[in-house]
């Protein structure tokens, strides 16, 4: 499977297919530390940049595509933004993902985008990429998934849309629908759950909020739970600061603002609390450890910015929930066409 990742960002379809034996033919990706992170973490692939400005020639030039995958800028359709749908600059880089699934027609595509999608411009936005898609001849299903159902205690529901070009006008709700599928692939995610964090991580990112507390609190640590609520807790208590719904007990969904806010995620145990390490962050959206720890502007790793960190963290999909969609489409490929 050759496959092109739009809006990159730290690129979590490469982490999550990477054991699947797929090639990625090239990133788009504008910002600067995530494209960094790209040229560090990937350094054979080649960054295509601006997708307004990839011509027809370049997109040629990457040969046979047989998936694209992106999420557009989600700050015009969510409901922690303006809202502005098509009306947005970014809103219209939606026109652009569709662009170039026209030109390089691949048999399947994947788009991830927030849940405000849906309501977004009165459902006109979603409609308009459903109508186009459609158009191109693509078989559609969409669904919104829960990253803290595969495997990761962090709450993100997002809207996952996957096109299939074939005979089986039913192919693509089988990828995300079907049961079969789901438990197995489910099931080999689970096998890779890992602690939350080391047993000395977190000292020196913590903050201690007001003077309210005069230790900092023990790492989270993860634990097999089971199913009934009897076994250990994933993690420890977390609170999340909404700006509406104010302190809310759960795990949260990770921003990209949250570097703005020192107290958007802080871990709870007994009377200590501080702030998540961005290796928490990393592990709640399923990268590796220090995967967004790179070397920038004349720094070493040790002084990377951690801002920046969170930052690329809030706007990145969730490796589990992109793996498990990715065996999905290769199975559905093994069983019922030749290998690729």
């Amino acid at each position: 499977m050759r496959y092109l990742s739009l809006f990159s960002g730290i690129e979590a379809a490469s982490v999550a297919w990477q054991d699947m034996g797929w090639d990625c033919v090239g990133f788009s990706e504008i910002d600067k530390f995530p494209s960094e992170v790209l040229n560090q973490r990937h350094p054979n692939i080649p960054n295509l940049g601006d997708i307004t400005k990839i011509t027809n020639g370049d997109l040629d030039a990457l040969g046979t595509t047989h998936l694209v995958v992106g999420g557009s800028p989600c700050q015009s359709f969510s409901i922690g933004g303006q809202r502005g749908g098509l009306e947005d600059p970014r809103g219209q880089l939606m026109l652009e993902y569709i662009r170039v699934v026209e030109r390089l027609q691949p048999k399947w595509f994947l788009w991830e985008n927030v849940v405000g999608v849906l309501s977004a411009d009165d459902g006109r936005a979603f409609g308009t990429l459903l109508r186009e898609m459609a158009n191109l001849g693509y078989s559609l299903c969409w669904r919104v998934l829960d990253t803290q159902n595969f495997g990761v205690p962090q709450r993100r529901r997002r809207v996952y849309l996957v096109g299939h070009i074939g005979t089986d006008r039913e192919c693509a709700a089988k990828v995300l629908f079907d049961p079969y599928r789901r438990n197995r692939c489910l099931e080999e995610i689970k096998g890779t759950e890992q602690n939350t964090a080391g047993e000395n991580e977190g000292s020196s990112y913590c903050d201690v909020y007001n003077g309210l507390m005069s230790e900092v609190a023990p790492t989270m640590t993860t634990a097999t739970g089971t199913s009934n609520g009897s076994g250990p807790k994933l993690i420890q208590t977390a609170y999340t600061m909404s700006t509406f719904s104010g302190w809310s007990e759960g795990y949260g969904s990770l921003c990209a603002s949250d570097y703005k806010r020192p107290h958007a995620h802080i871990s709870v145990v007994g009377d200590r609390i501080r702030r998540l390490t961005p290796v928490e962050c990393e592990r709640l959206q399923g990268f590796p450890d220090n995967y967004t720890r790179i070397k920038w502007r004349g720094k070493d790793e040790e002084n990377c910015p951690i801002s920046l960190r969170y930052k690329a963290l809030g706007n990145s999909m969730s490796v589990p929930v992109m793996k498990w969609i990715g065996h999905n489409i290769r199975e559905y490929d093994e069983r019922y066409y030749l290998p690729w």
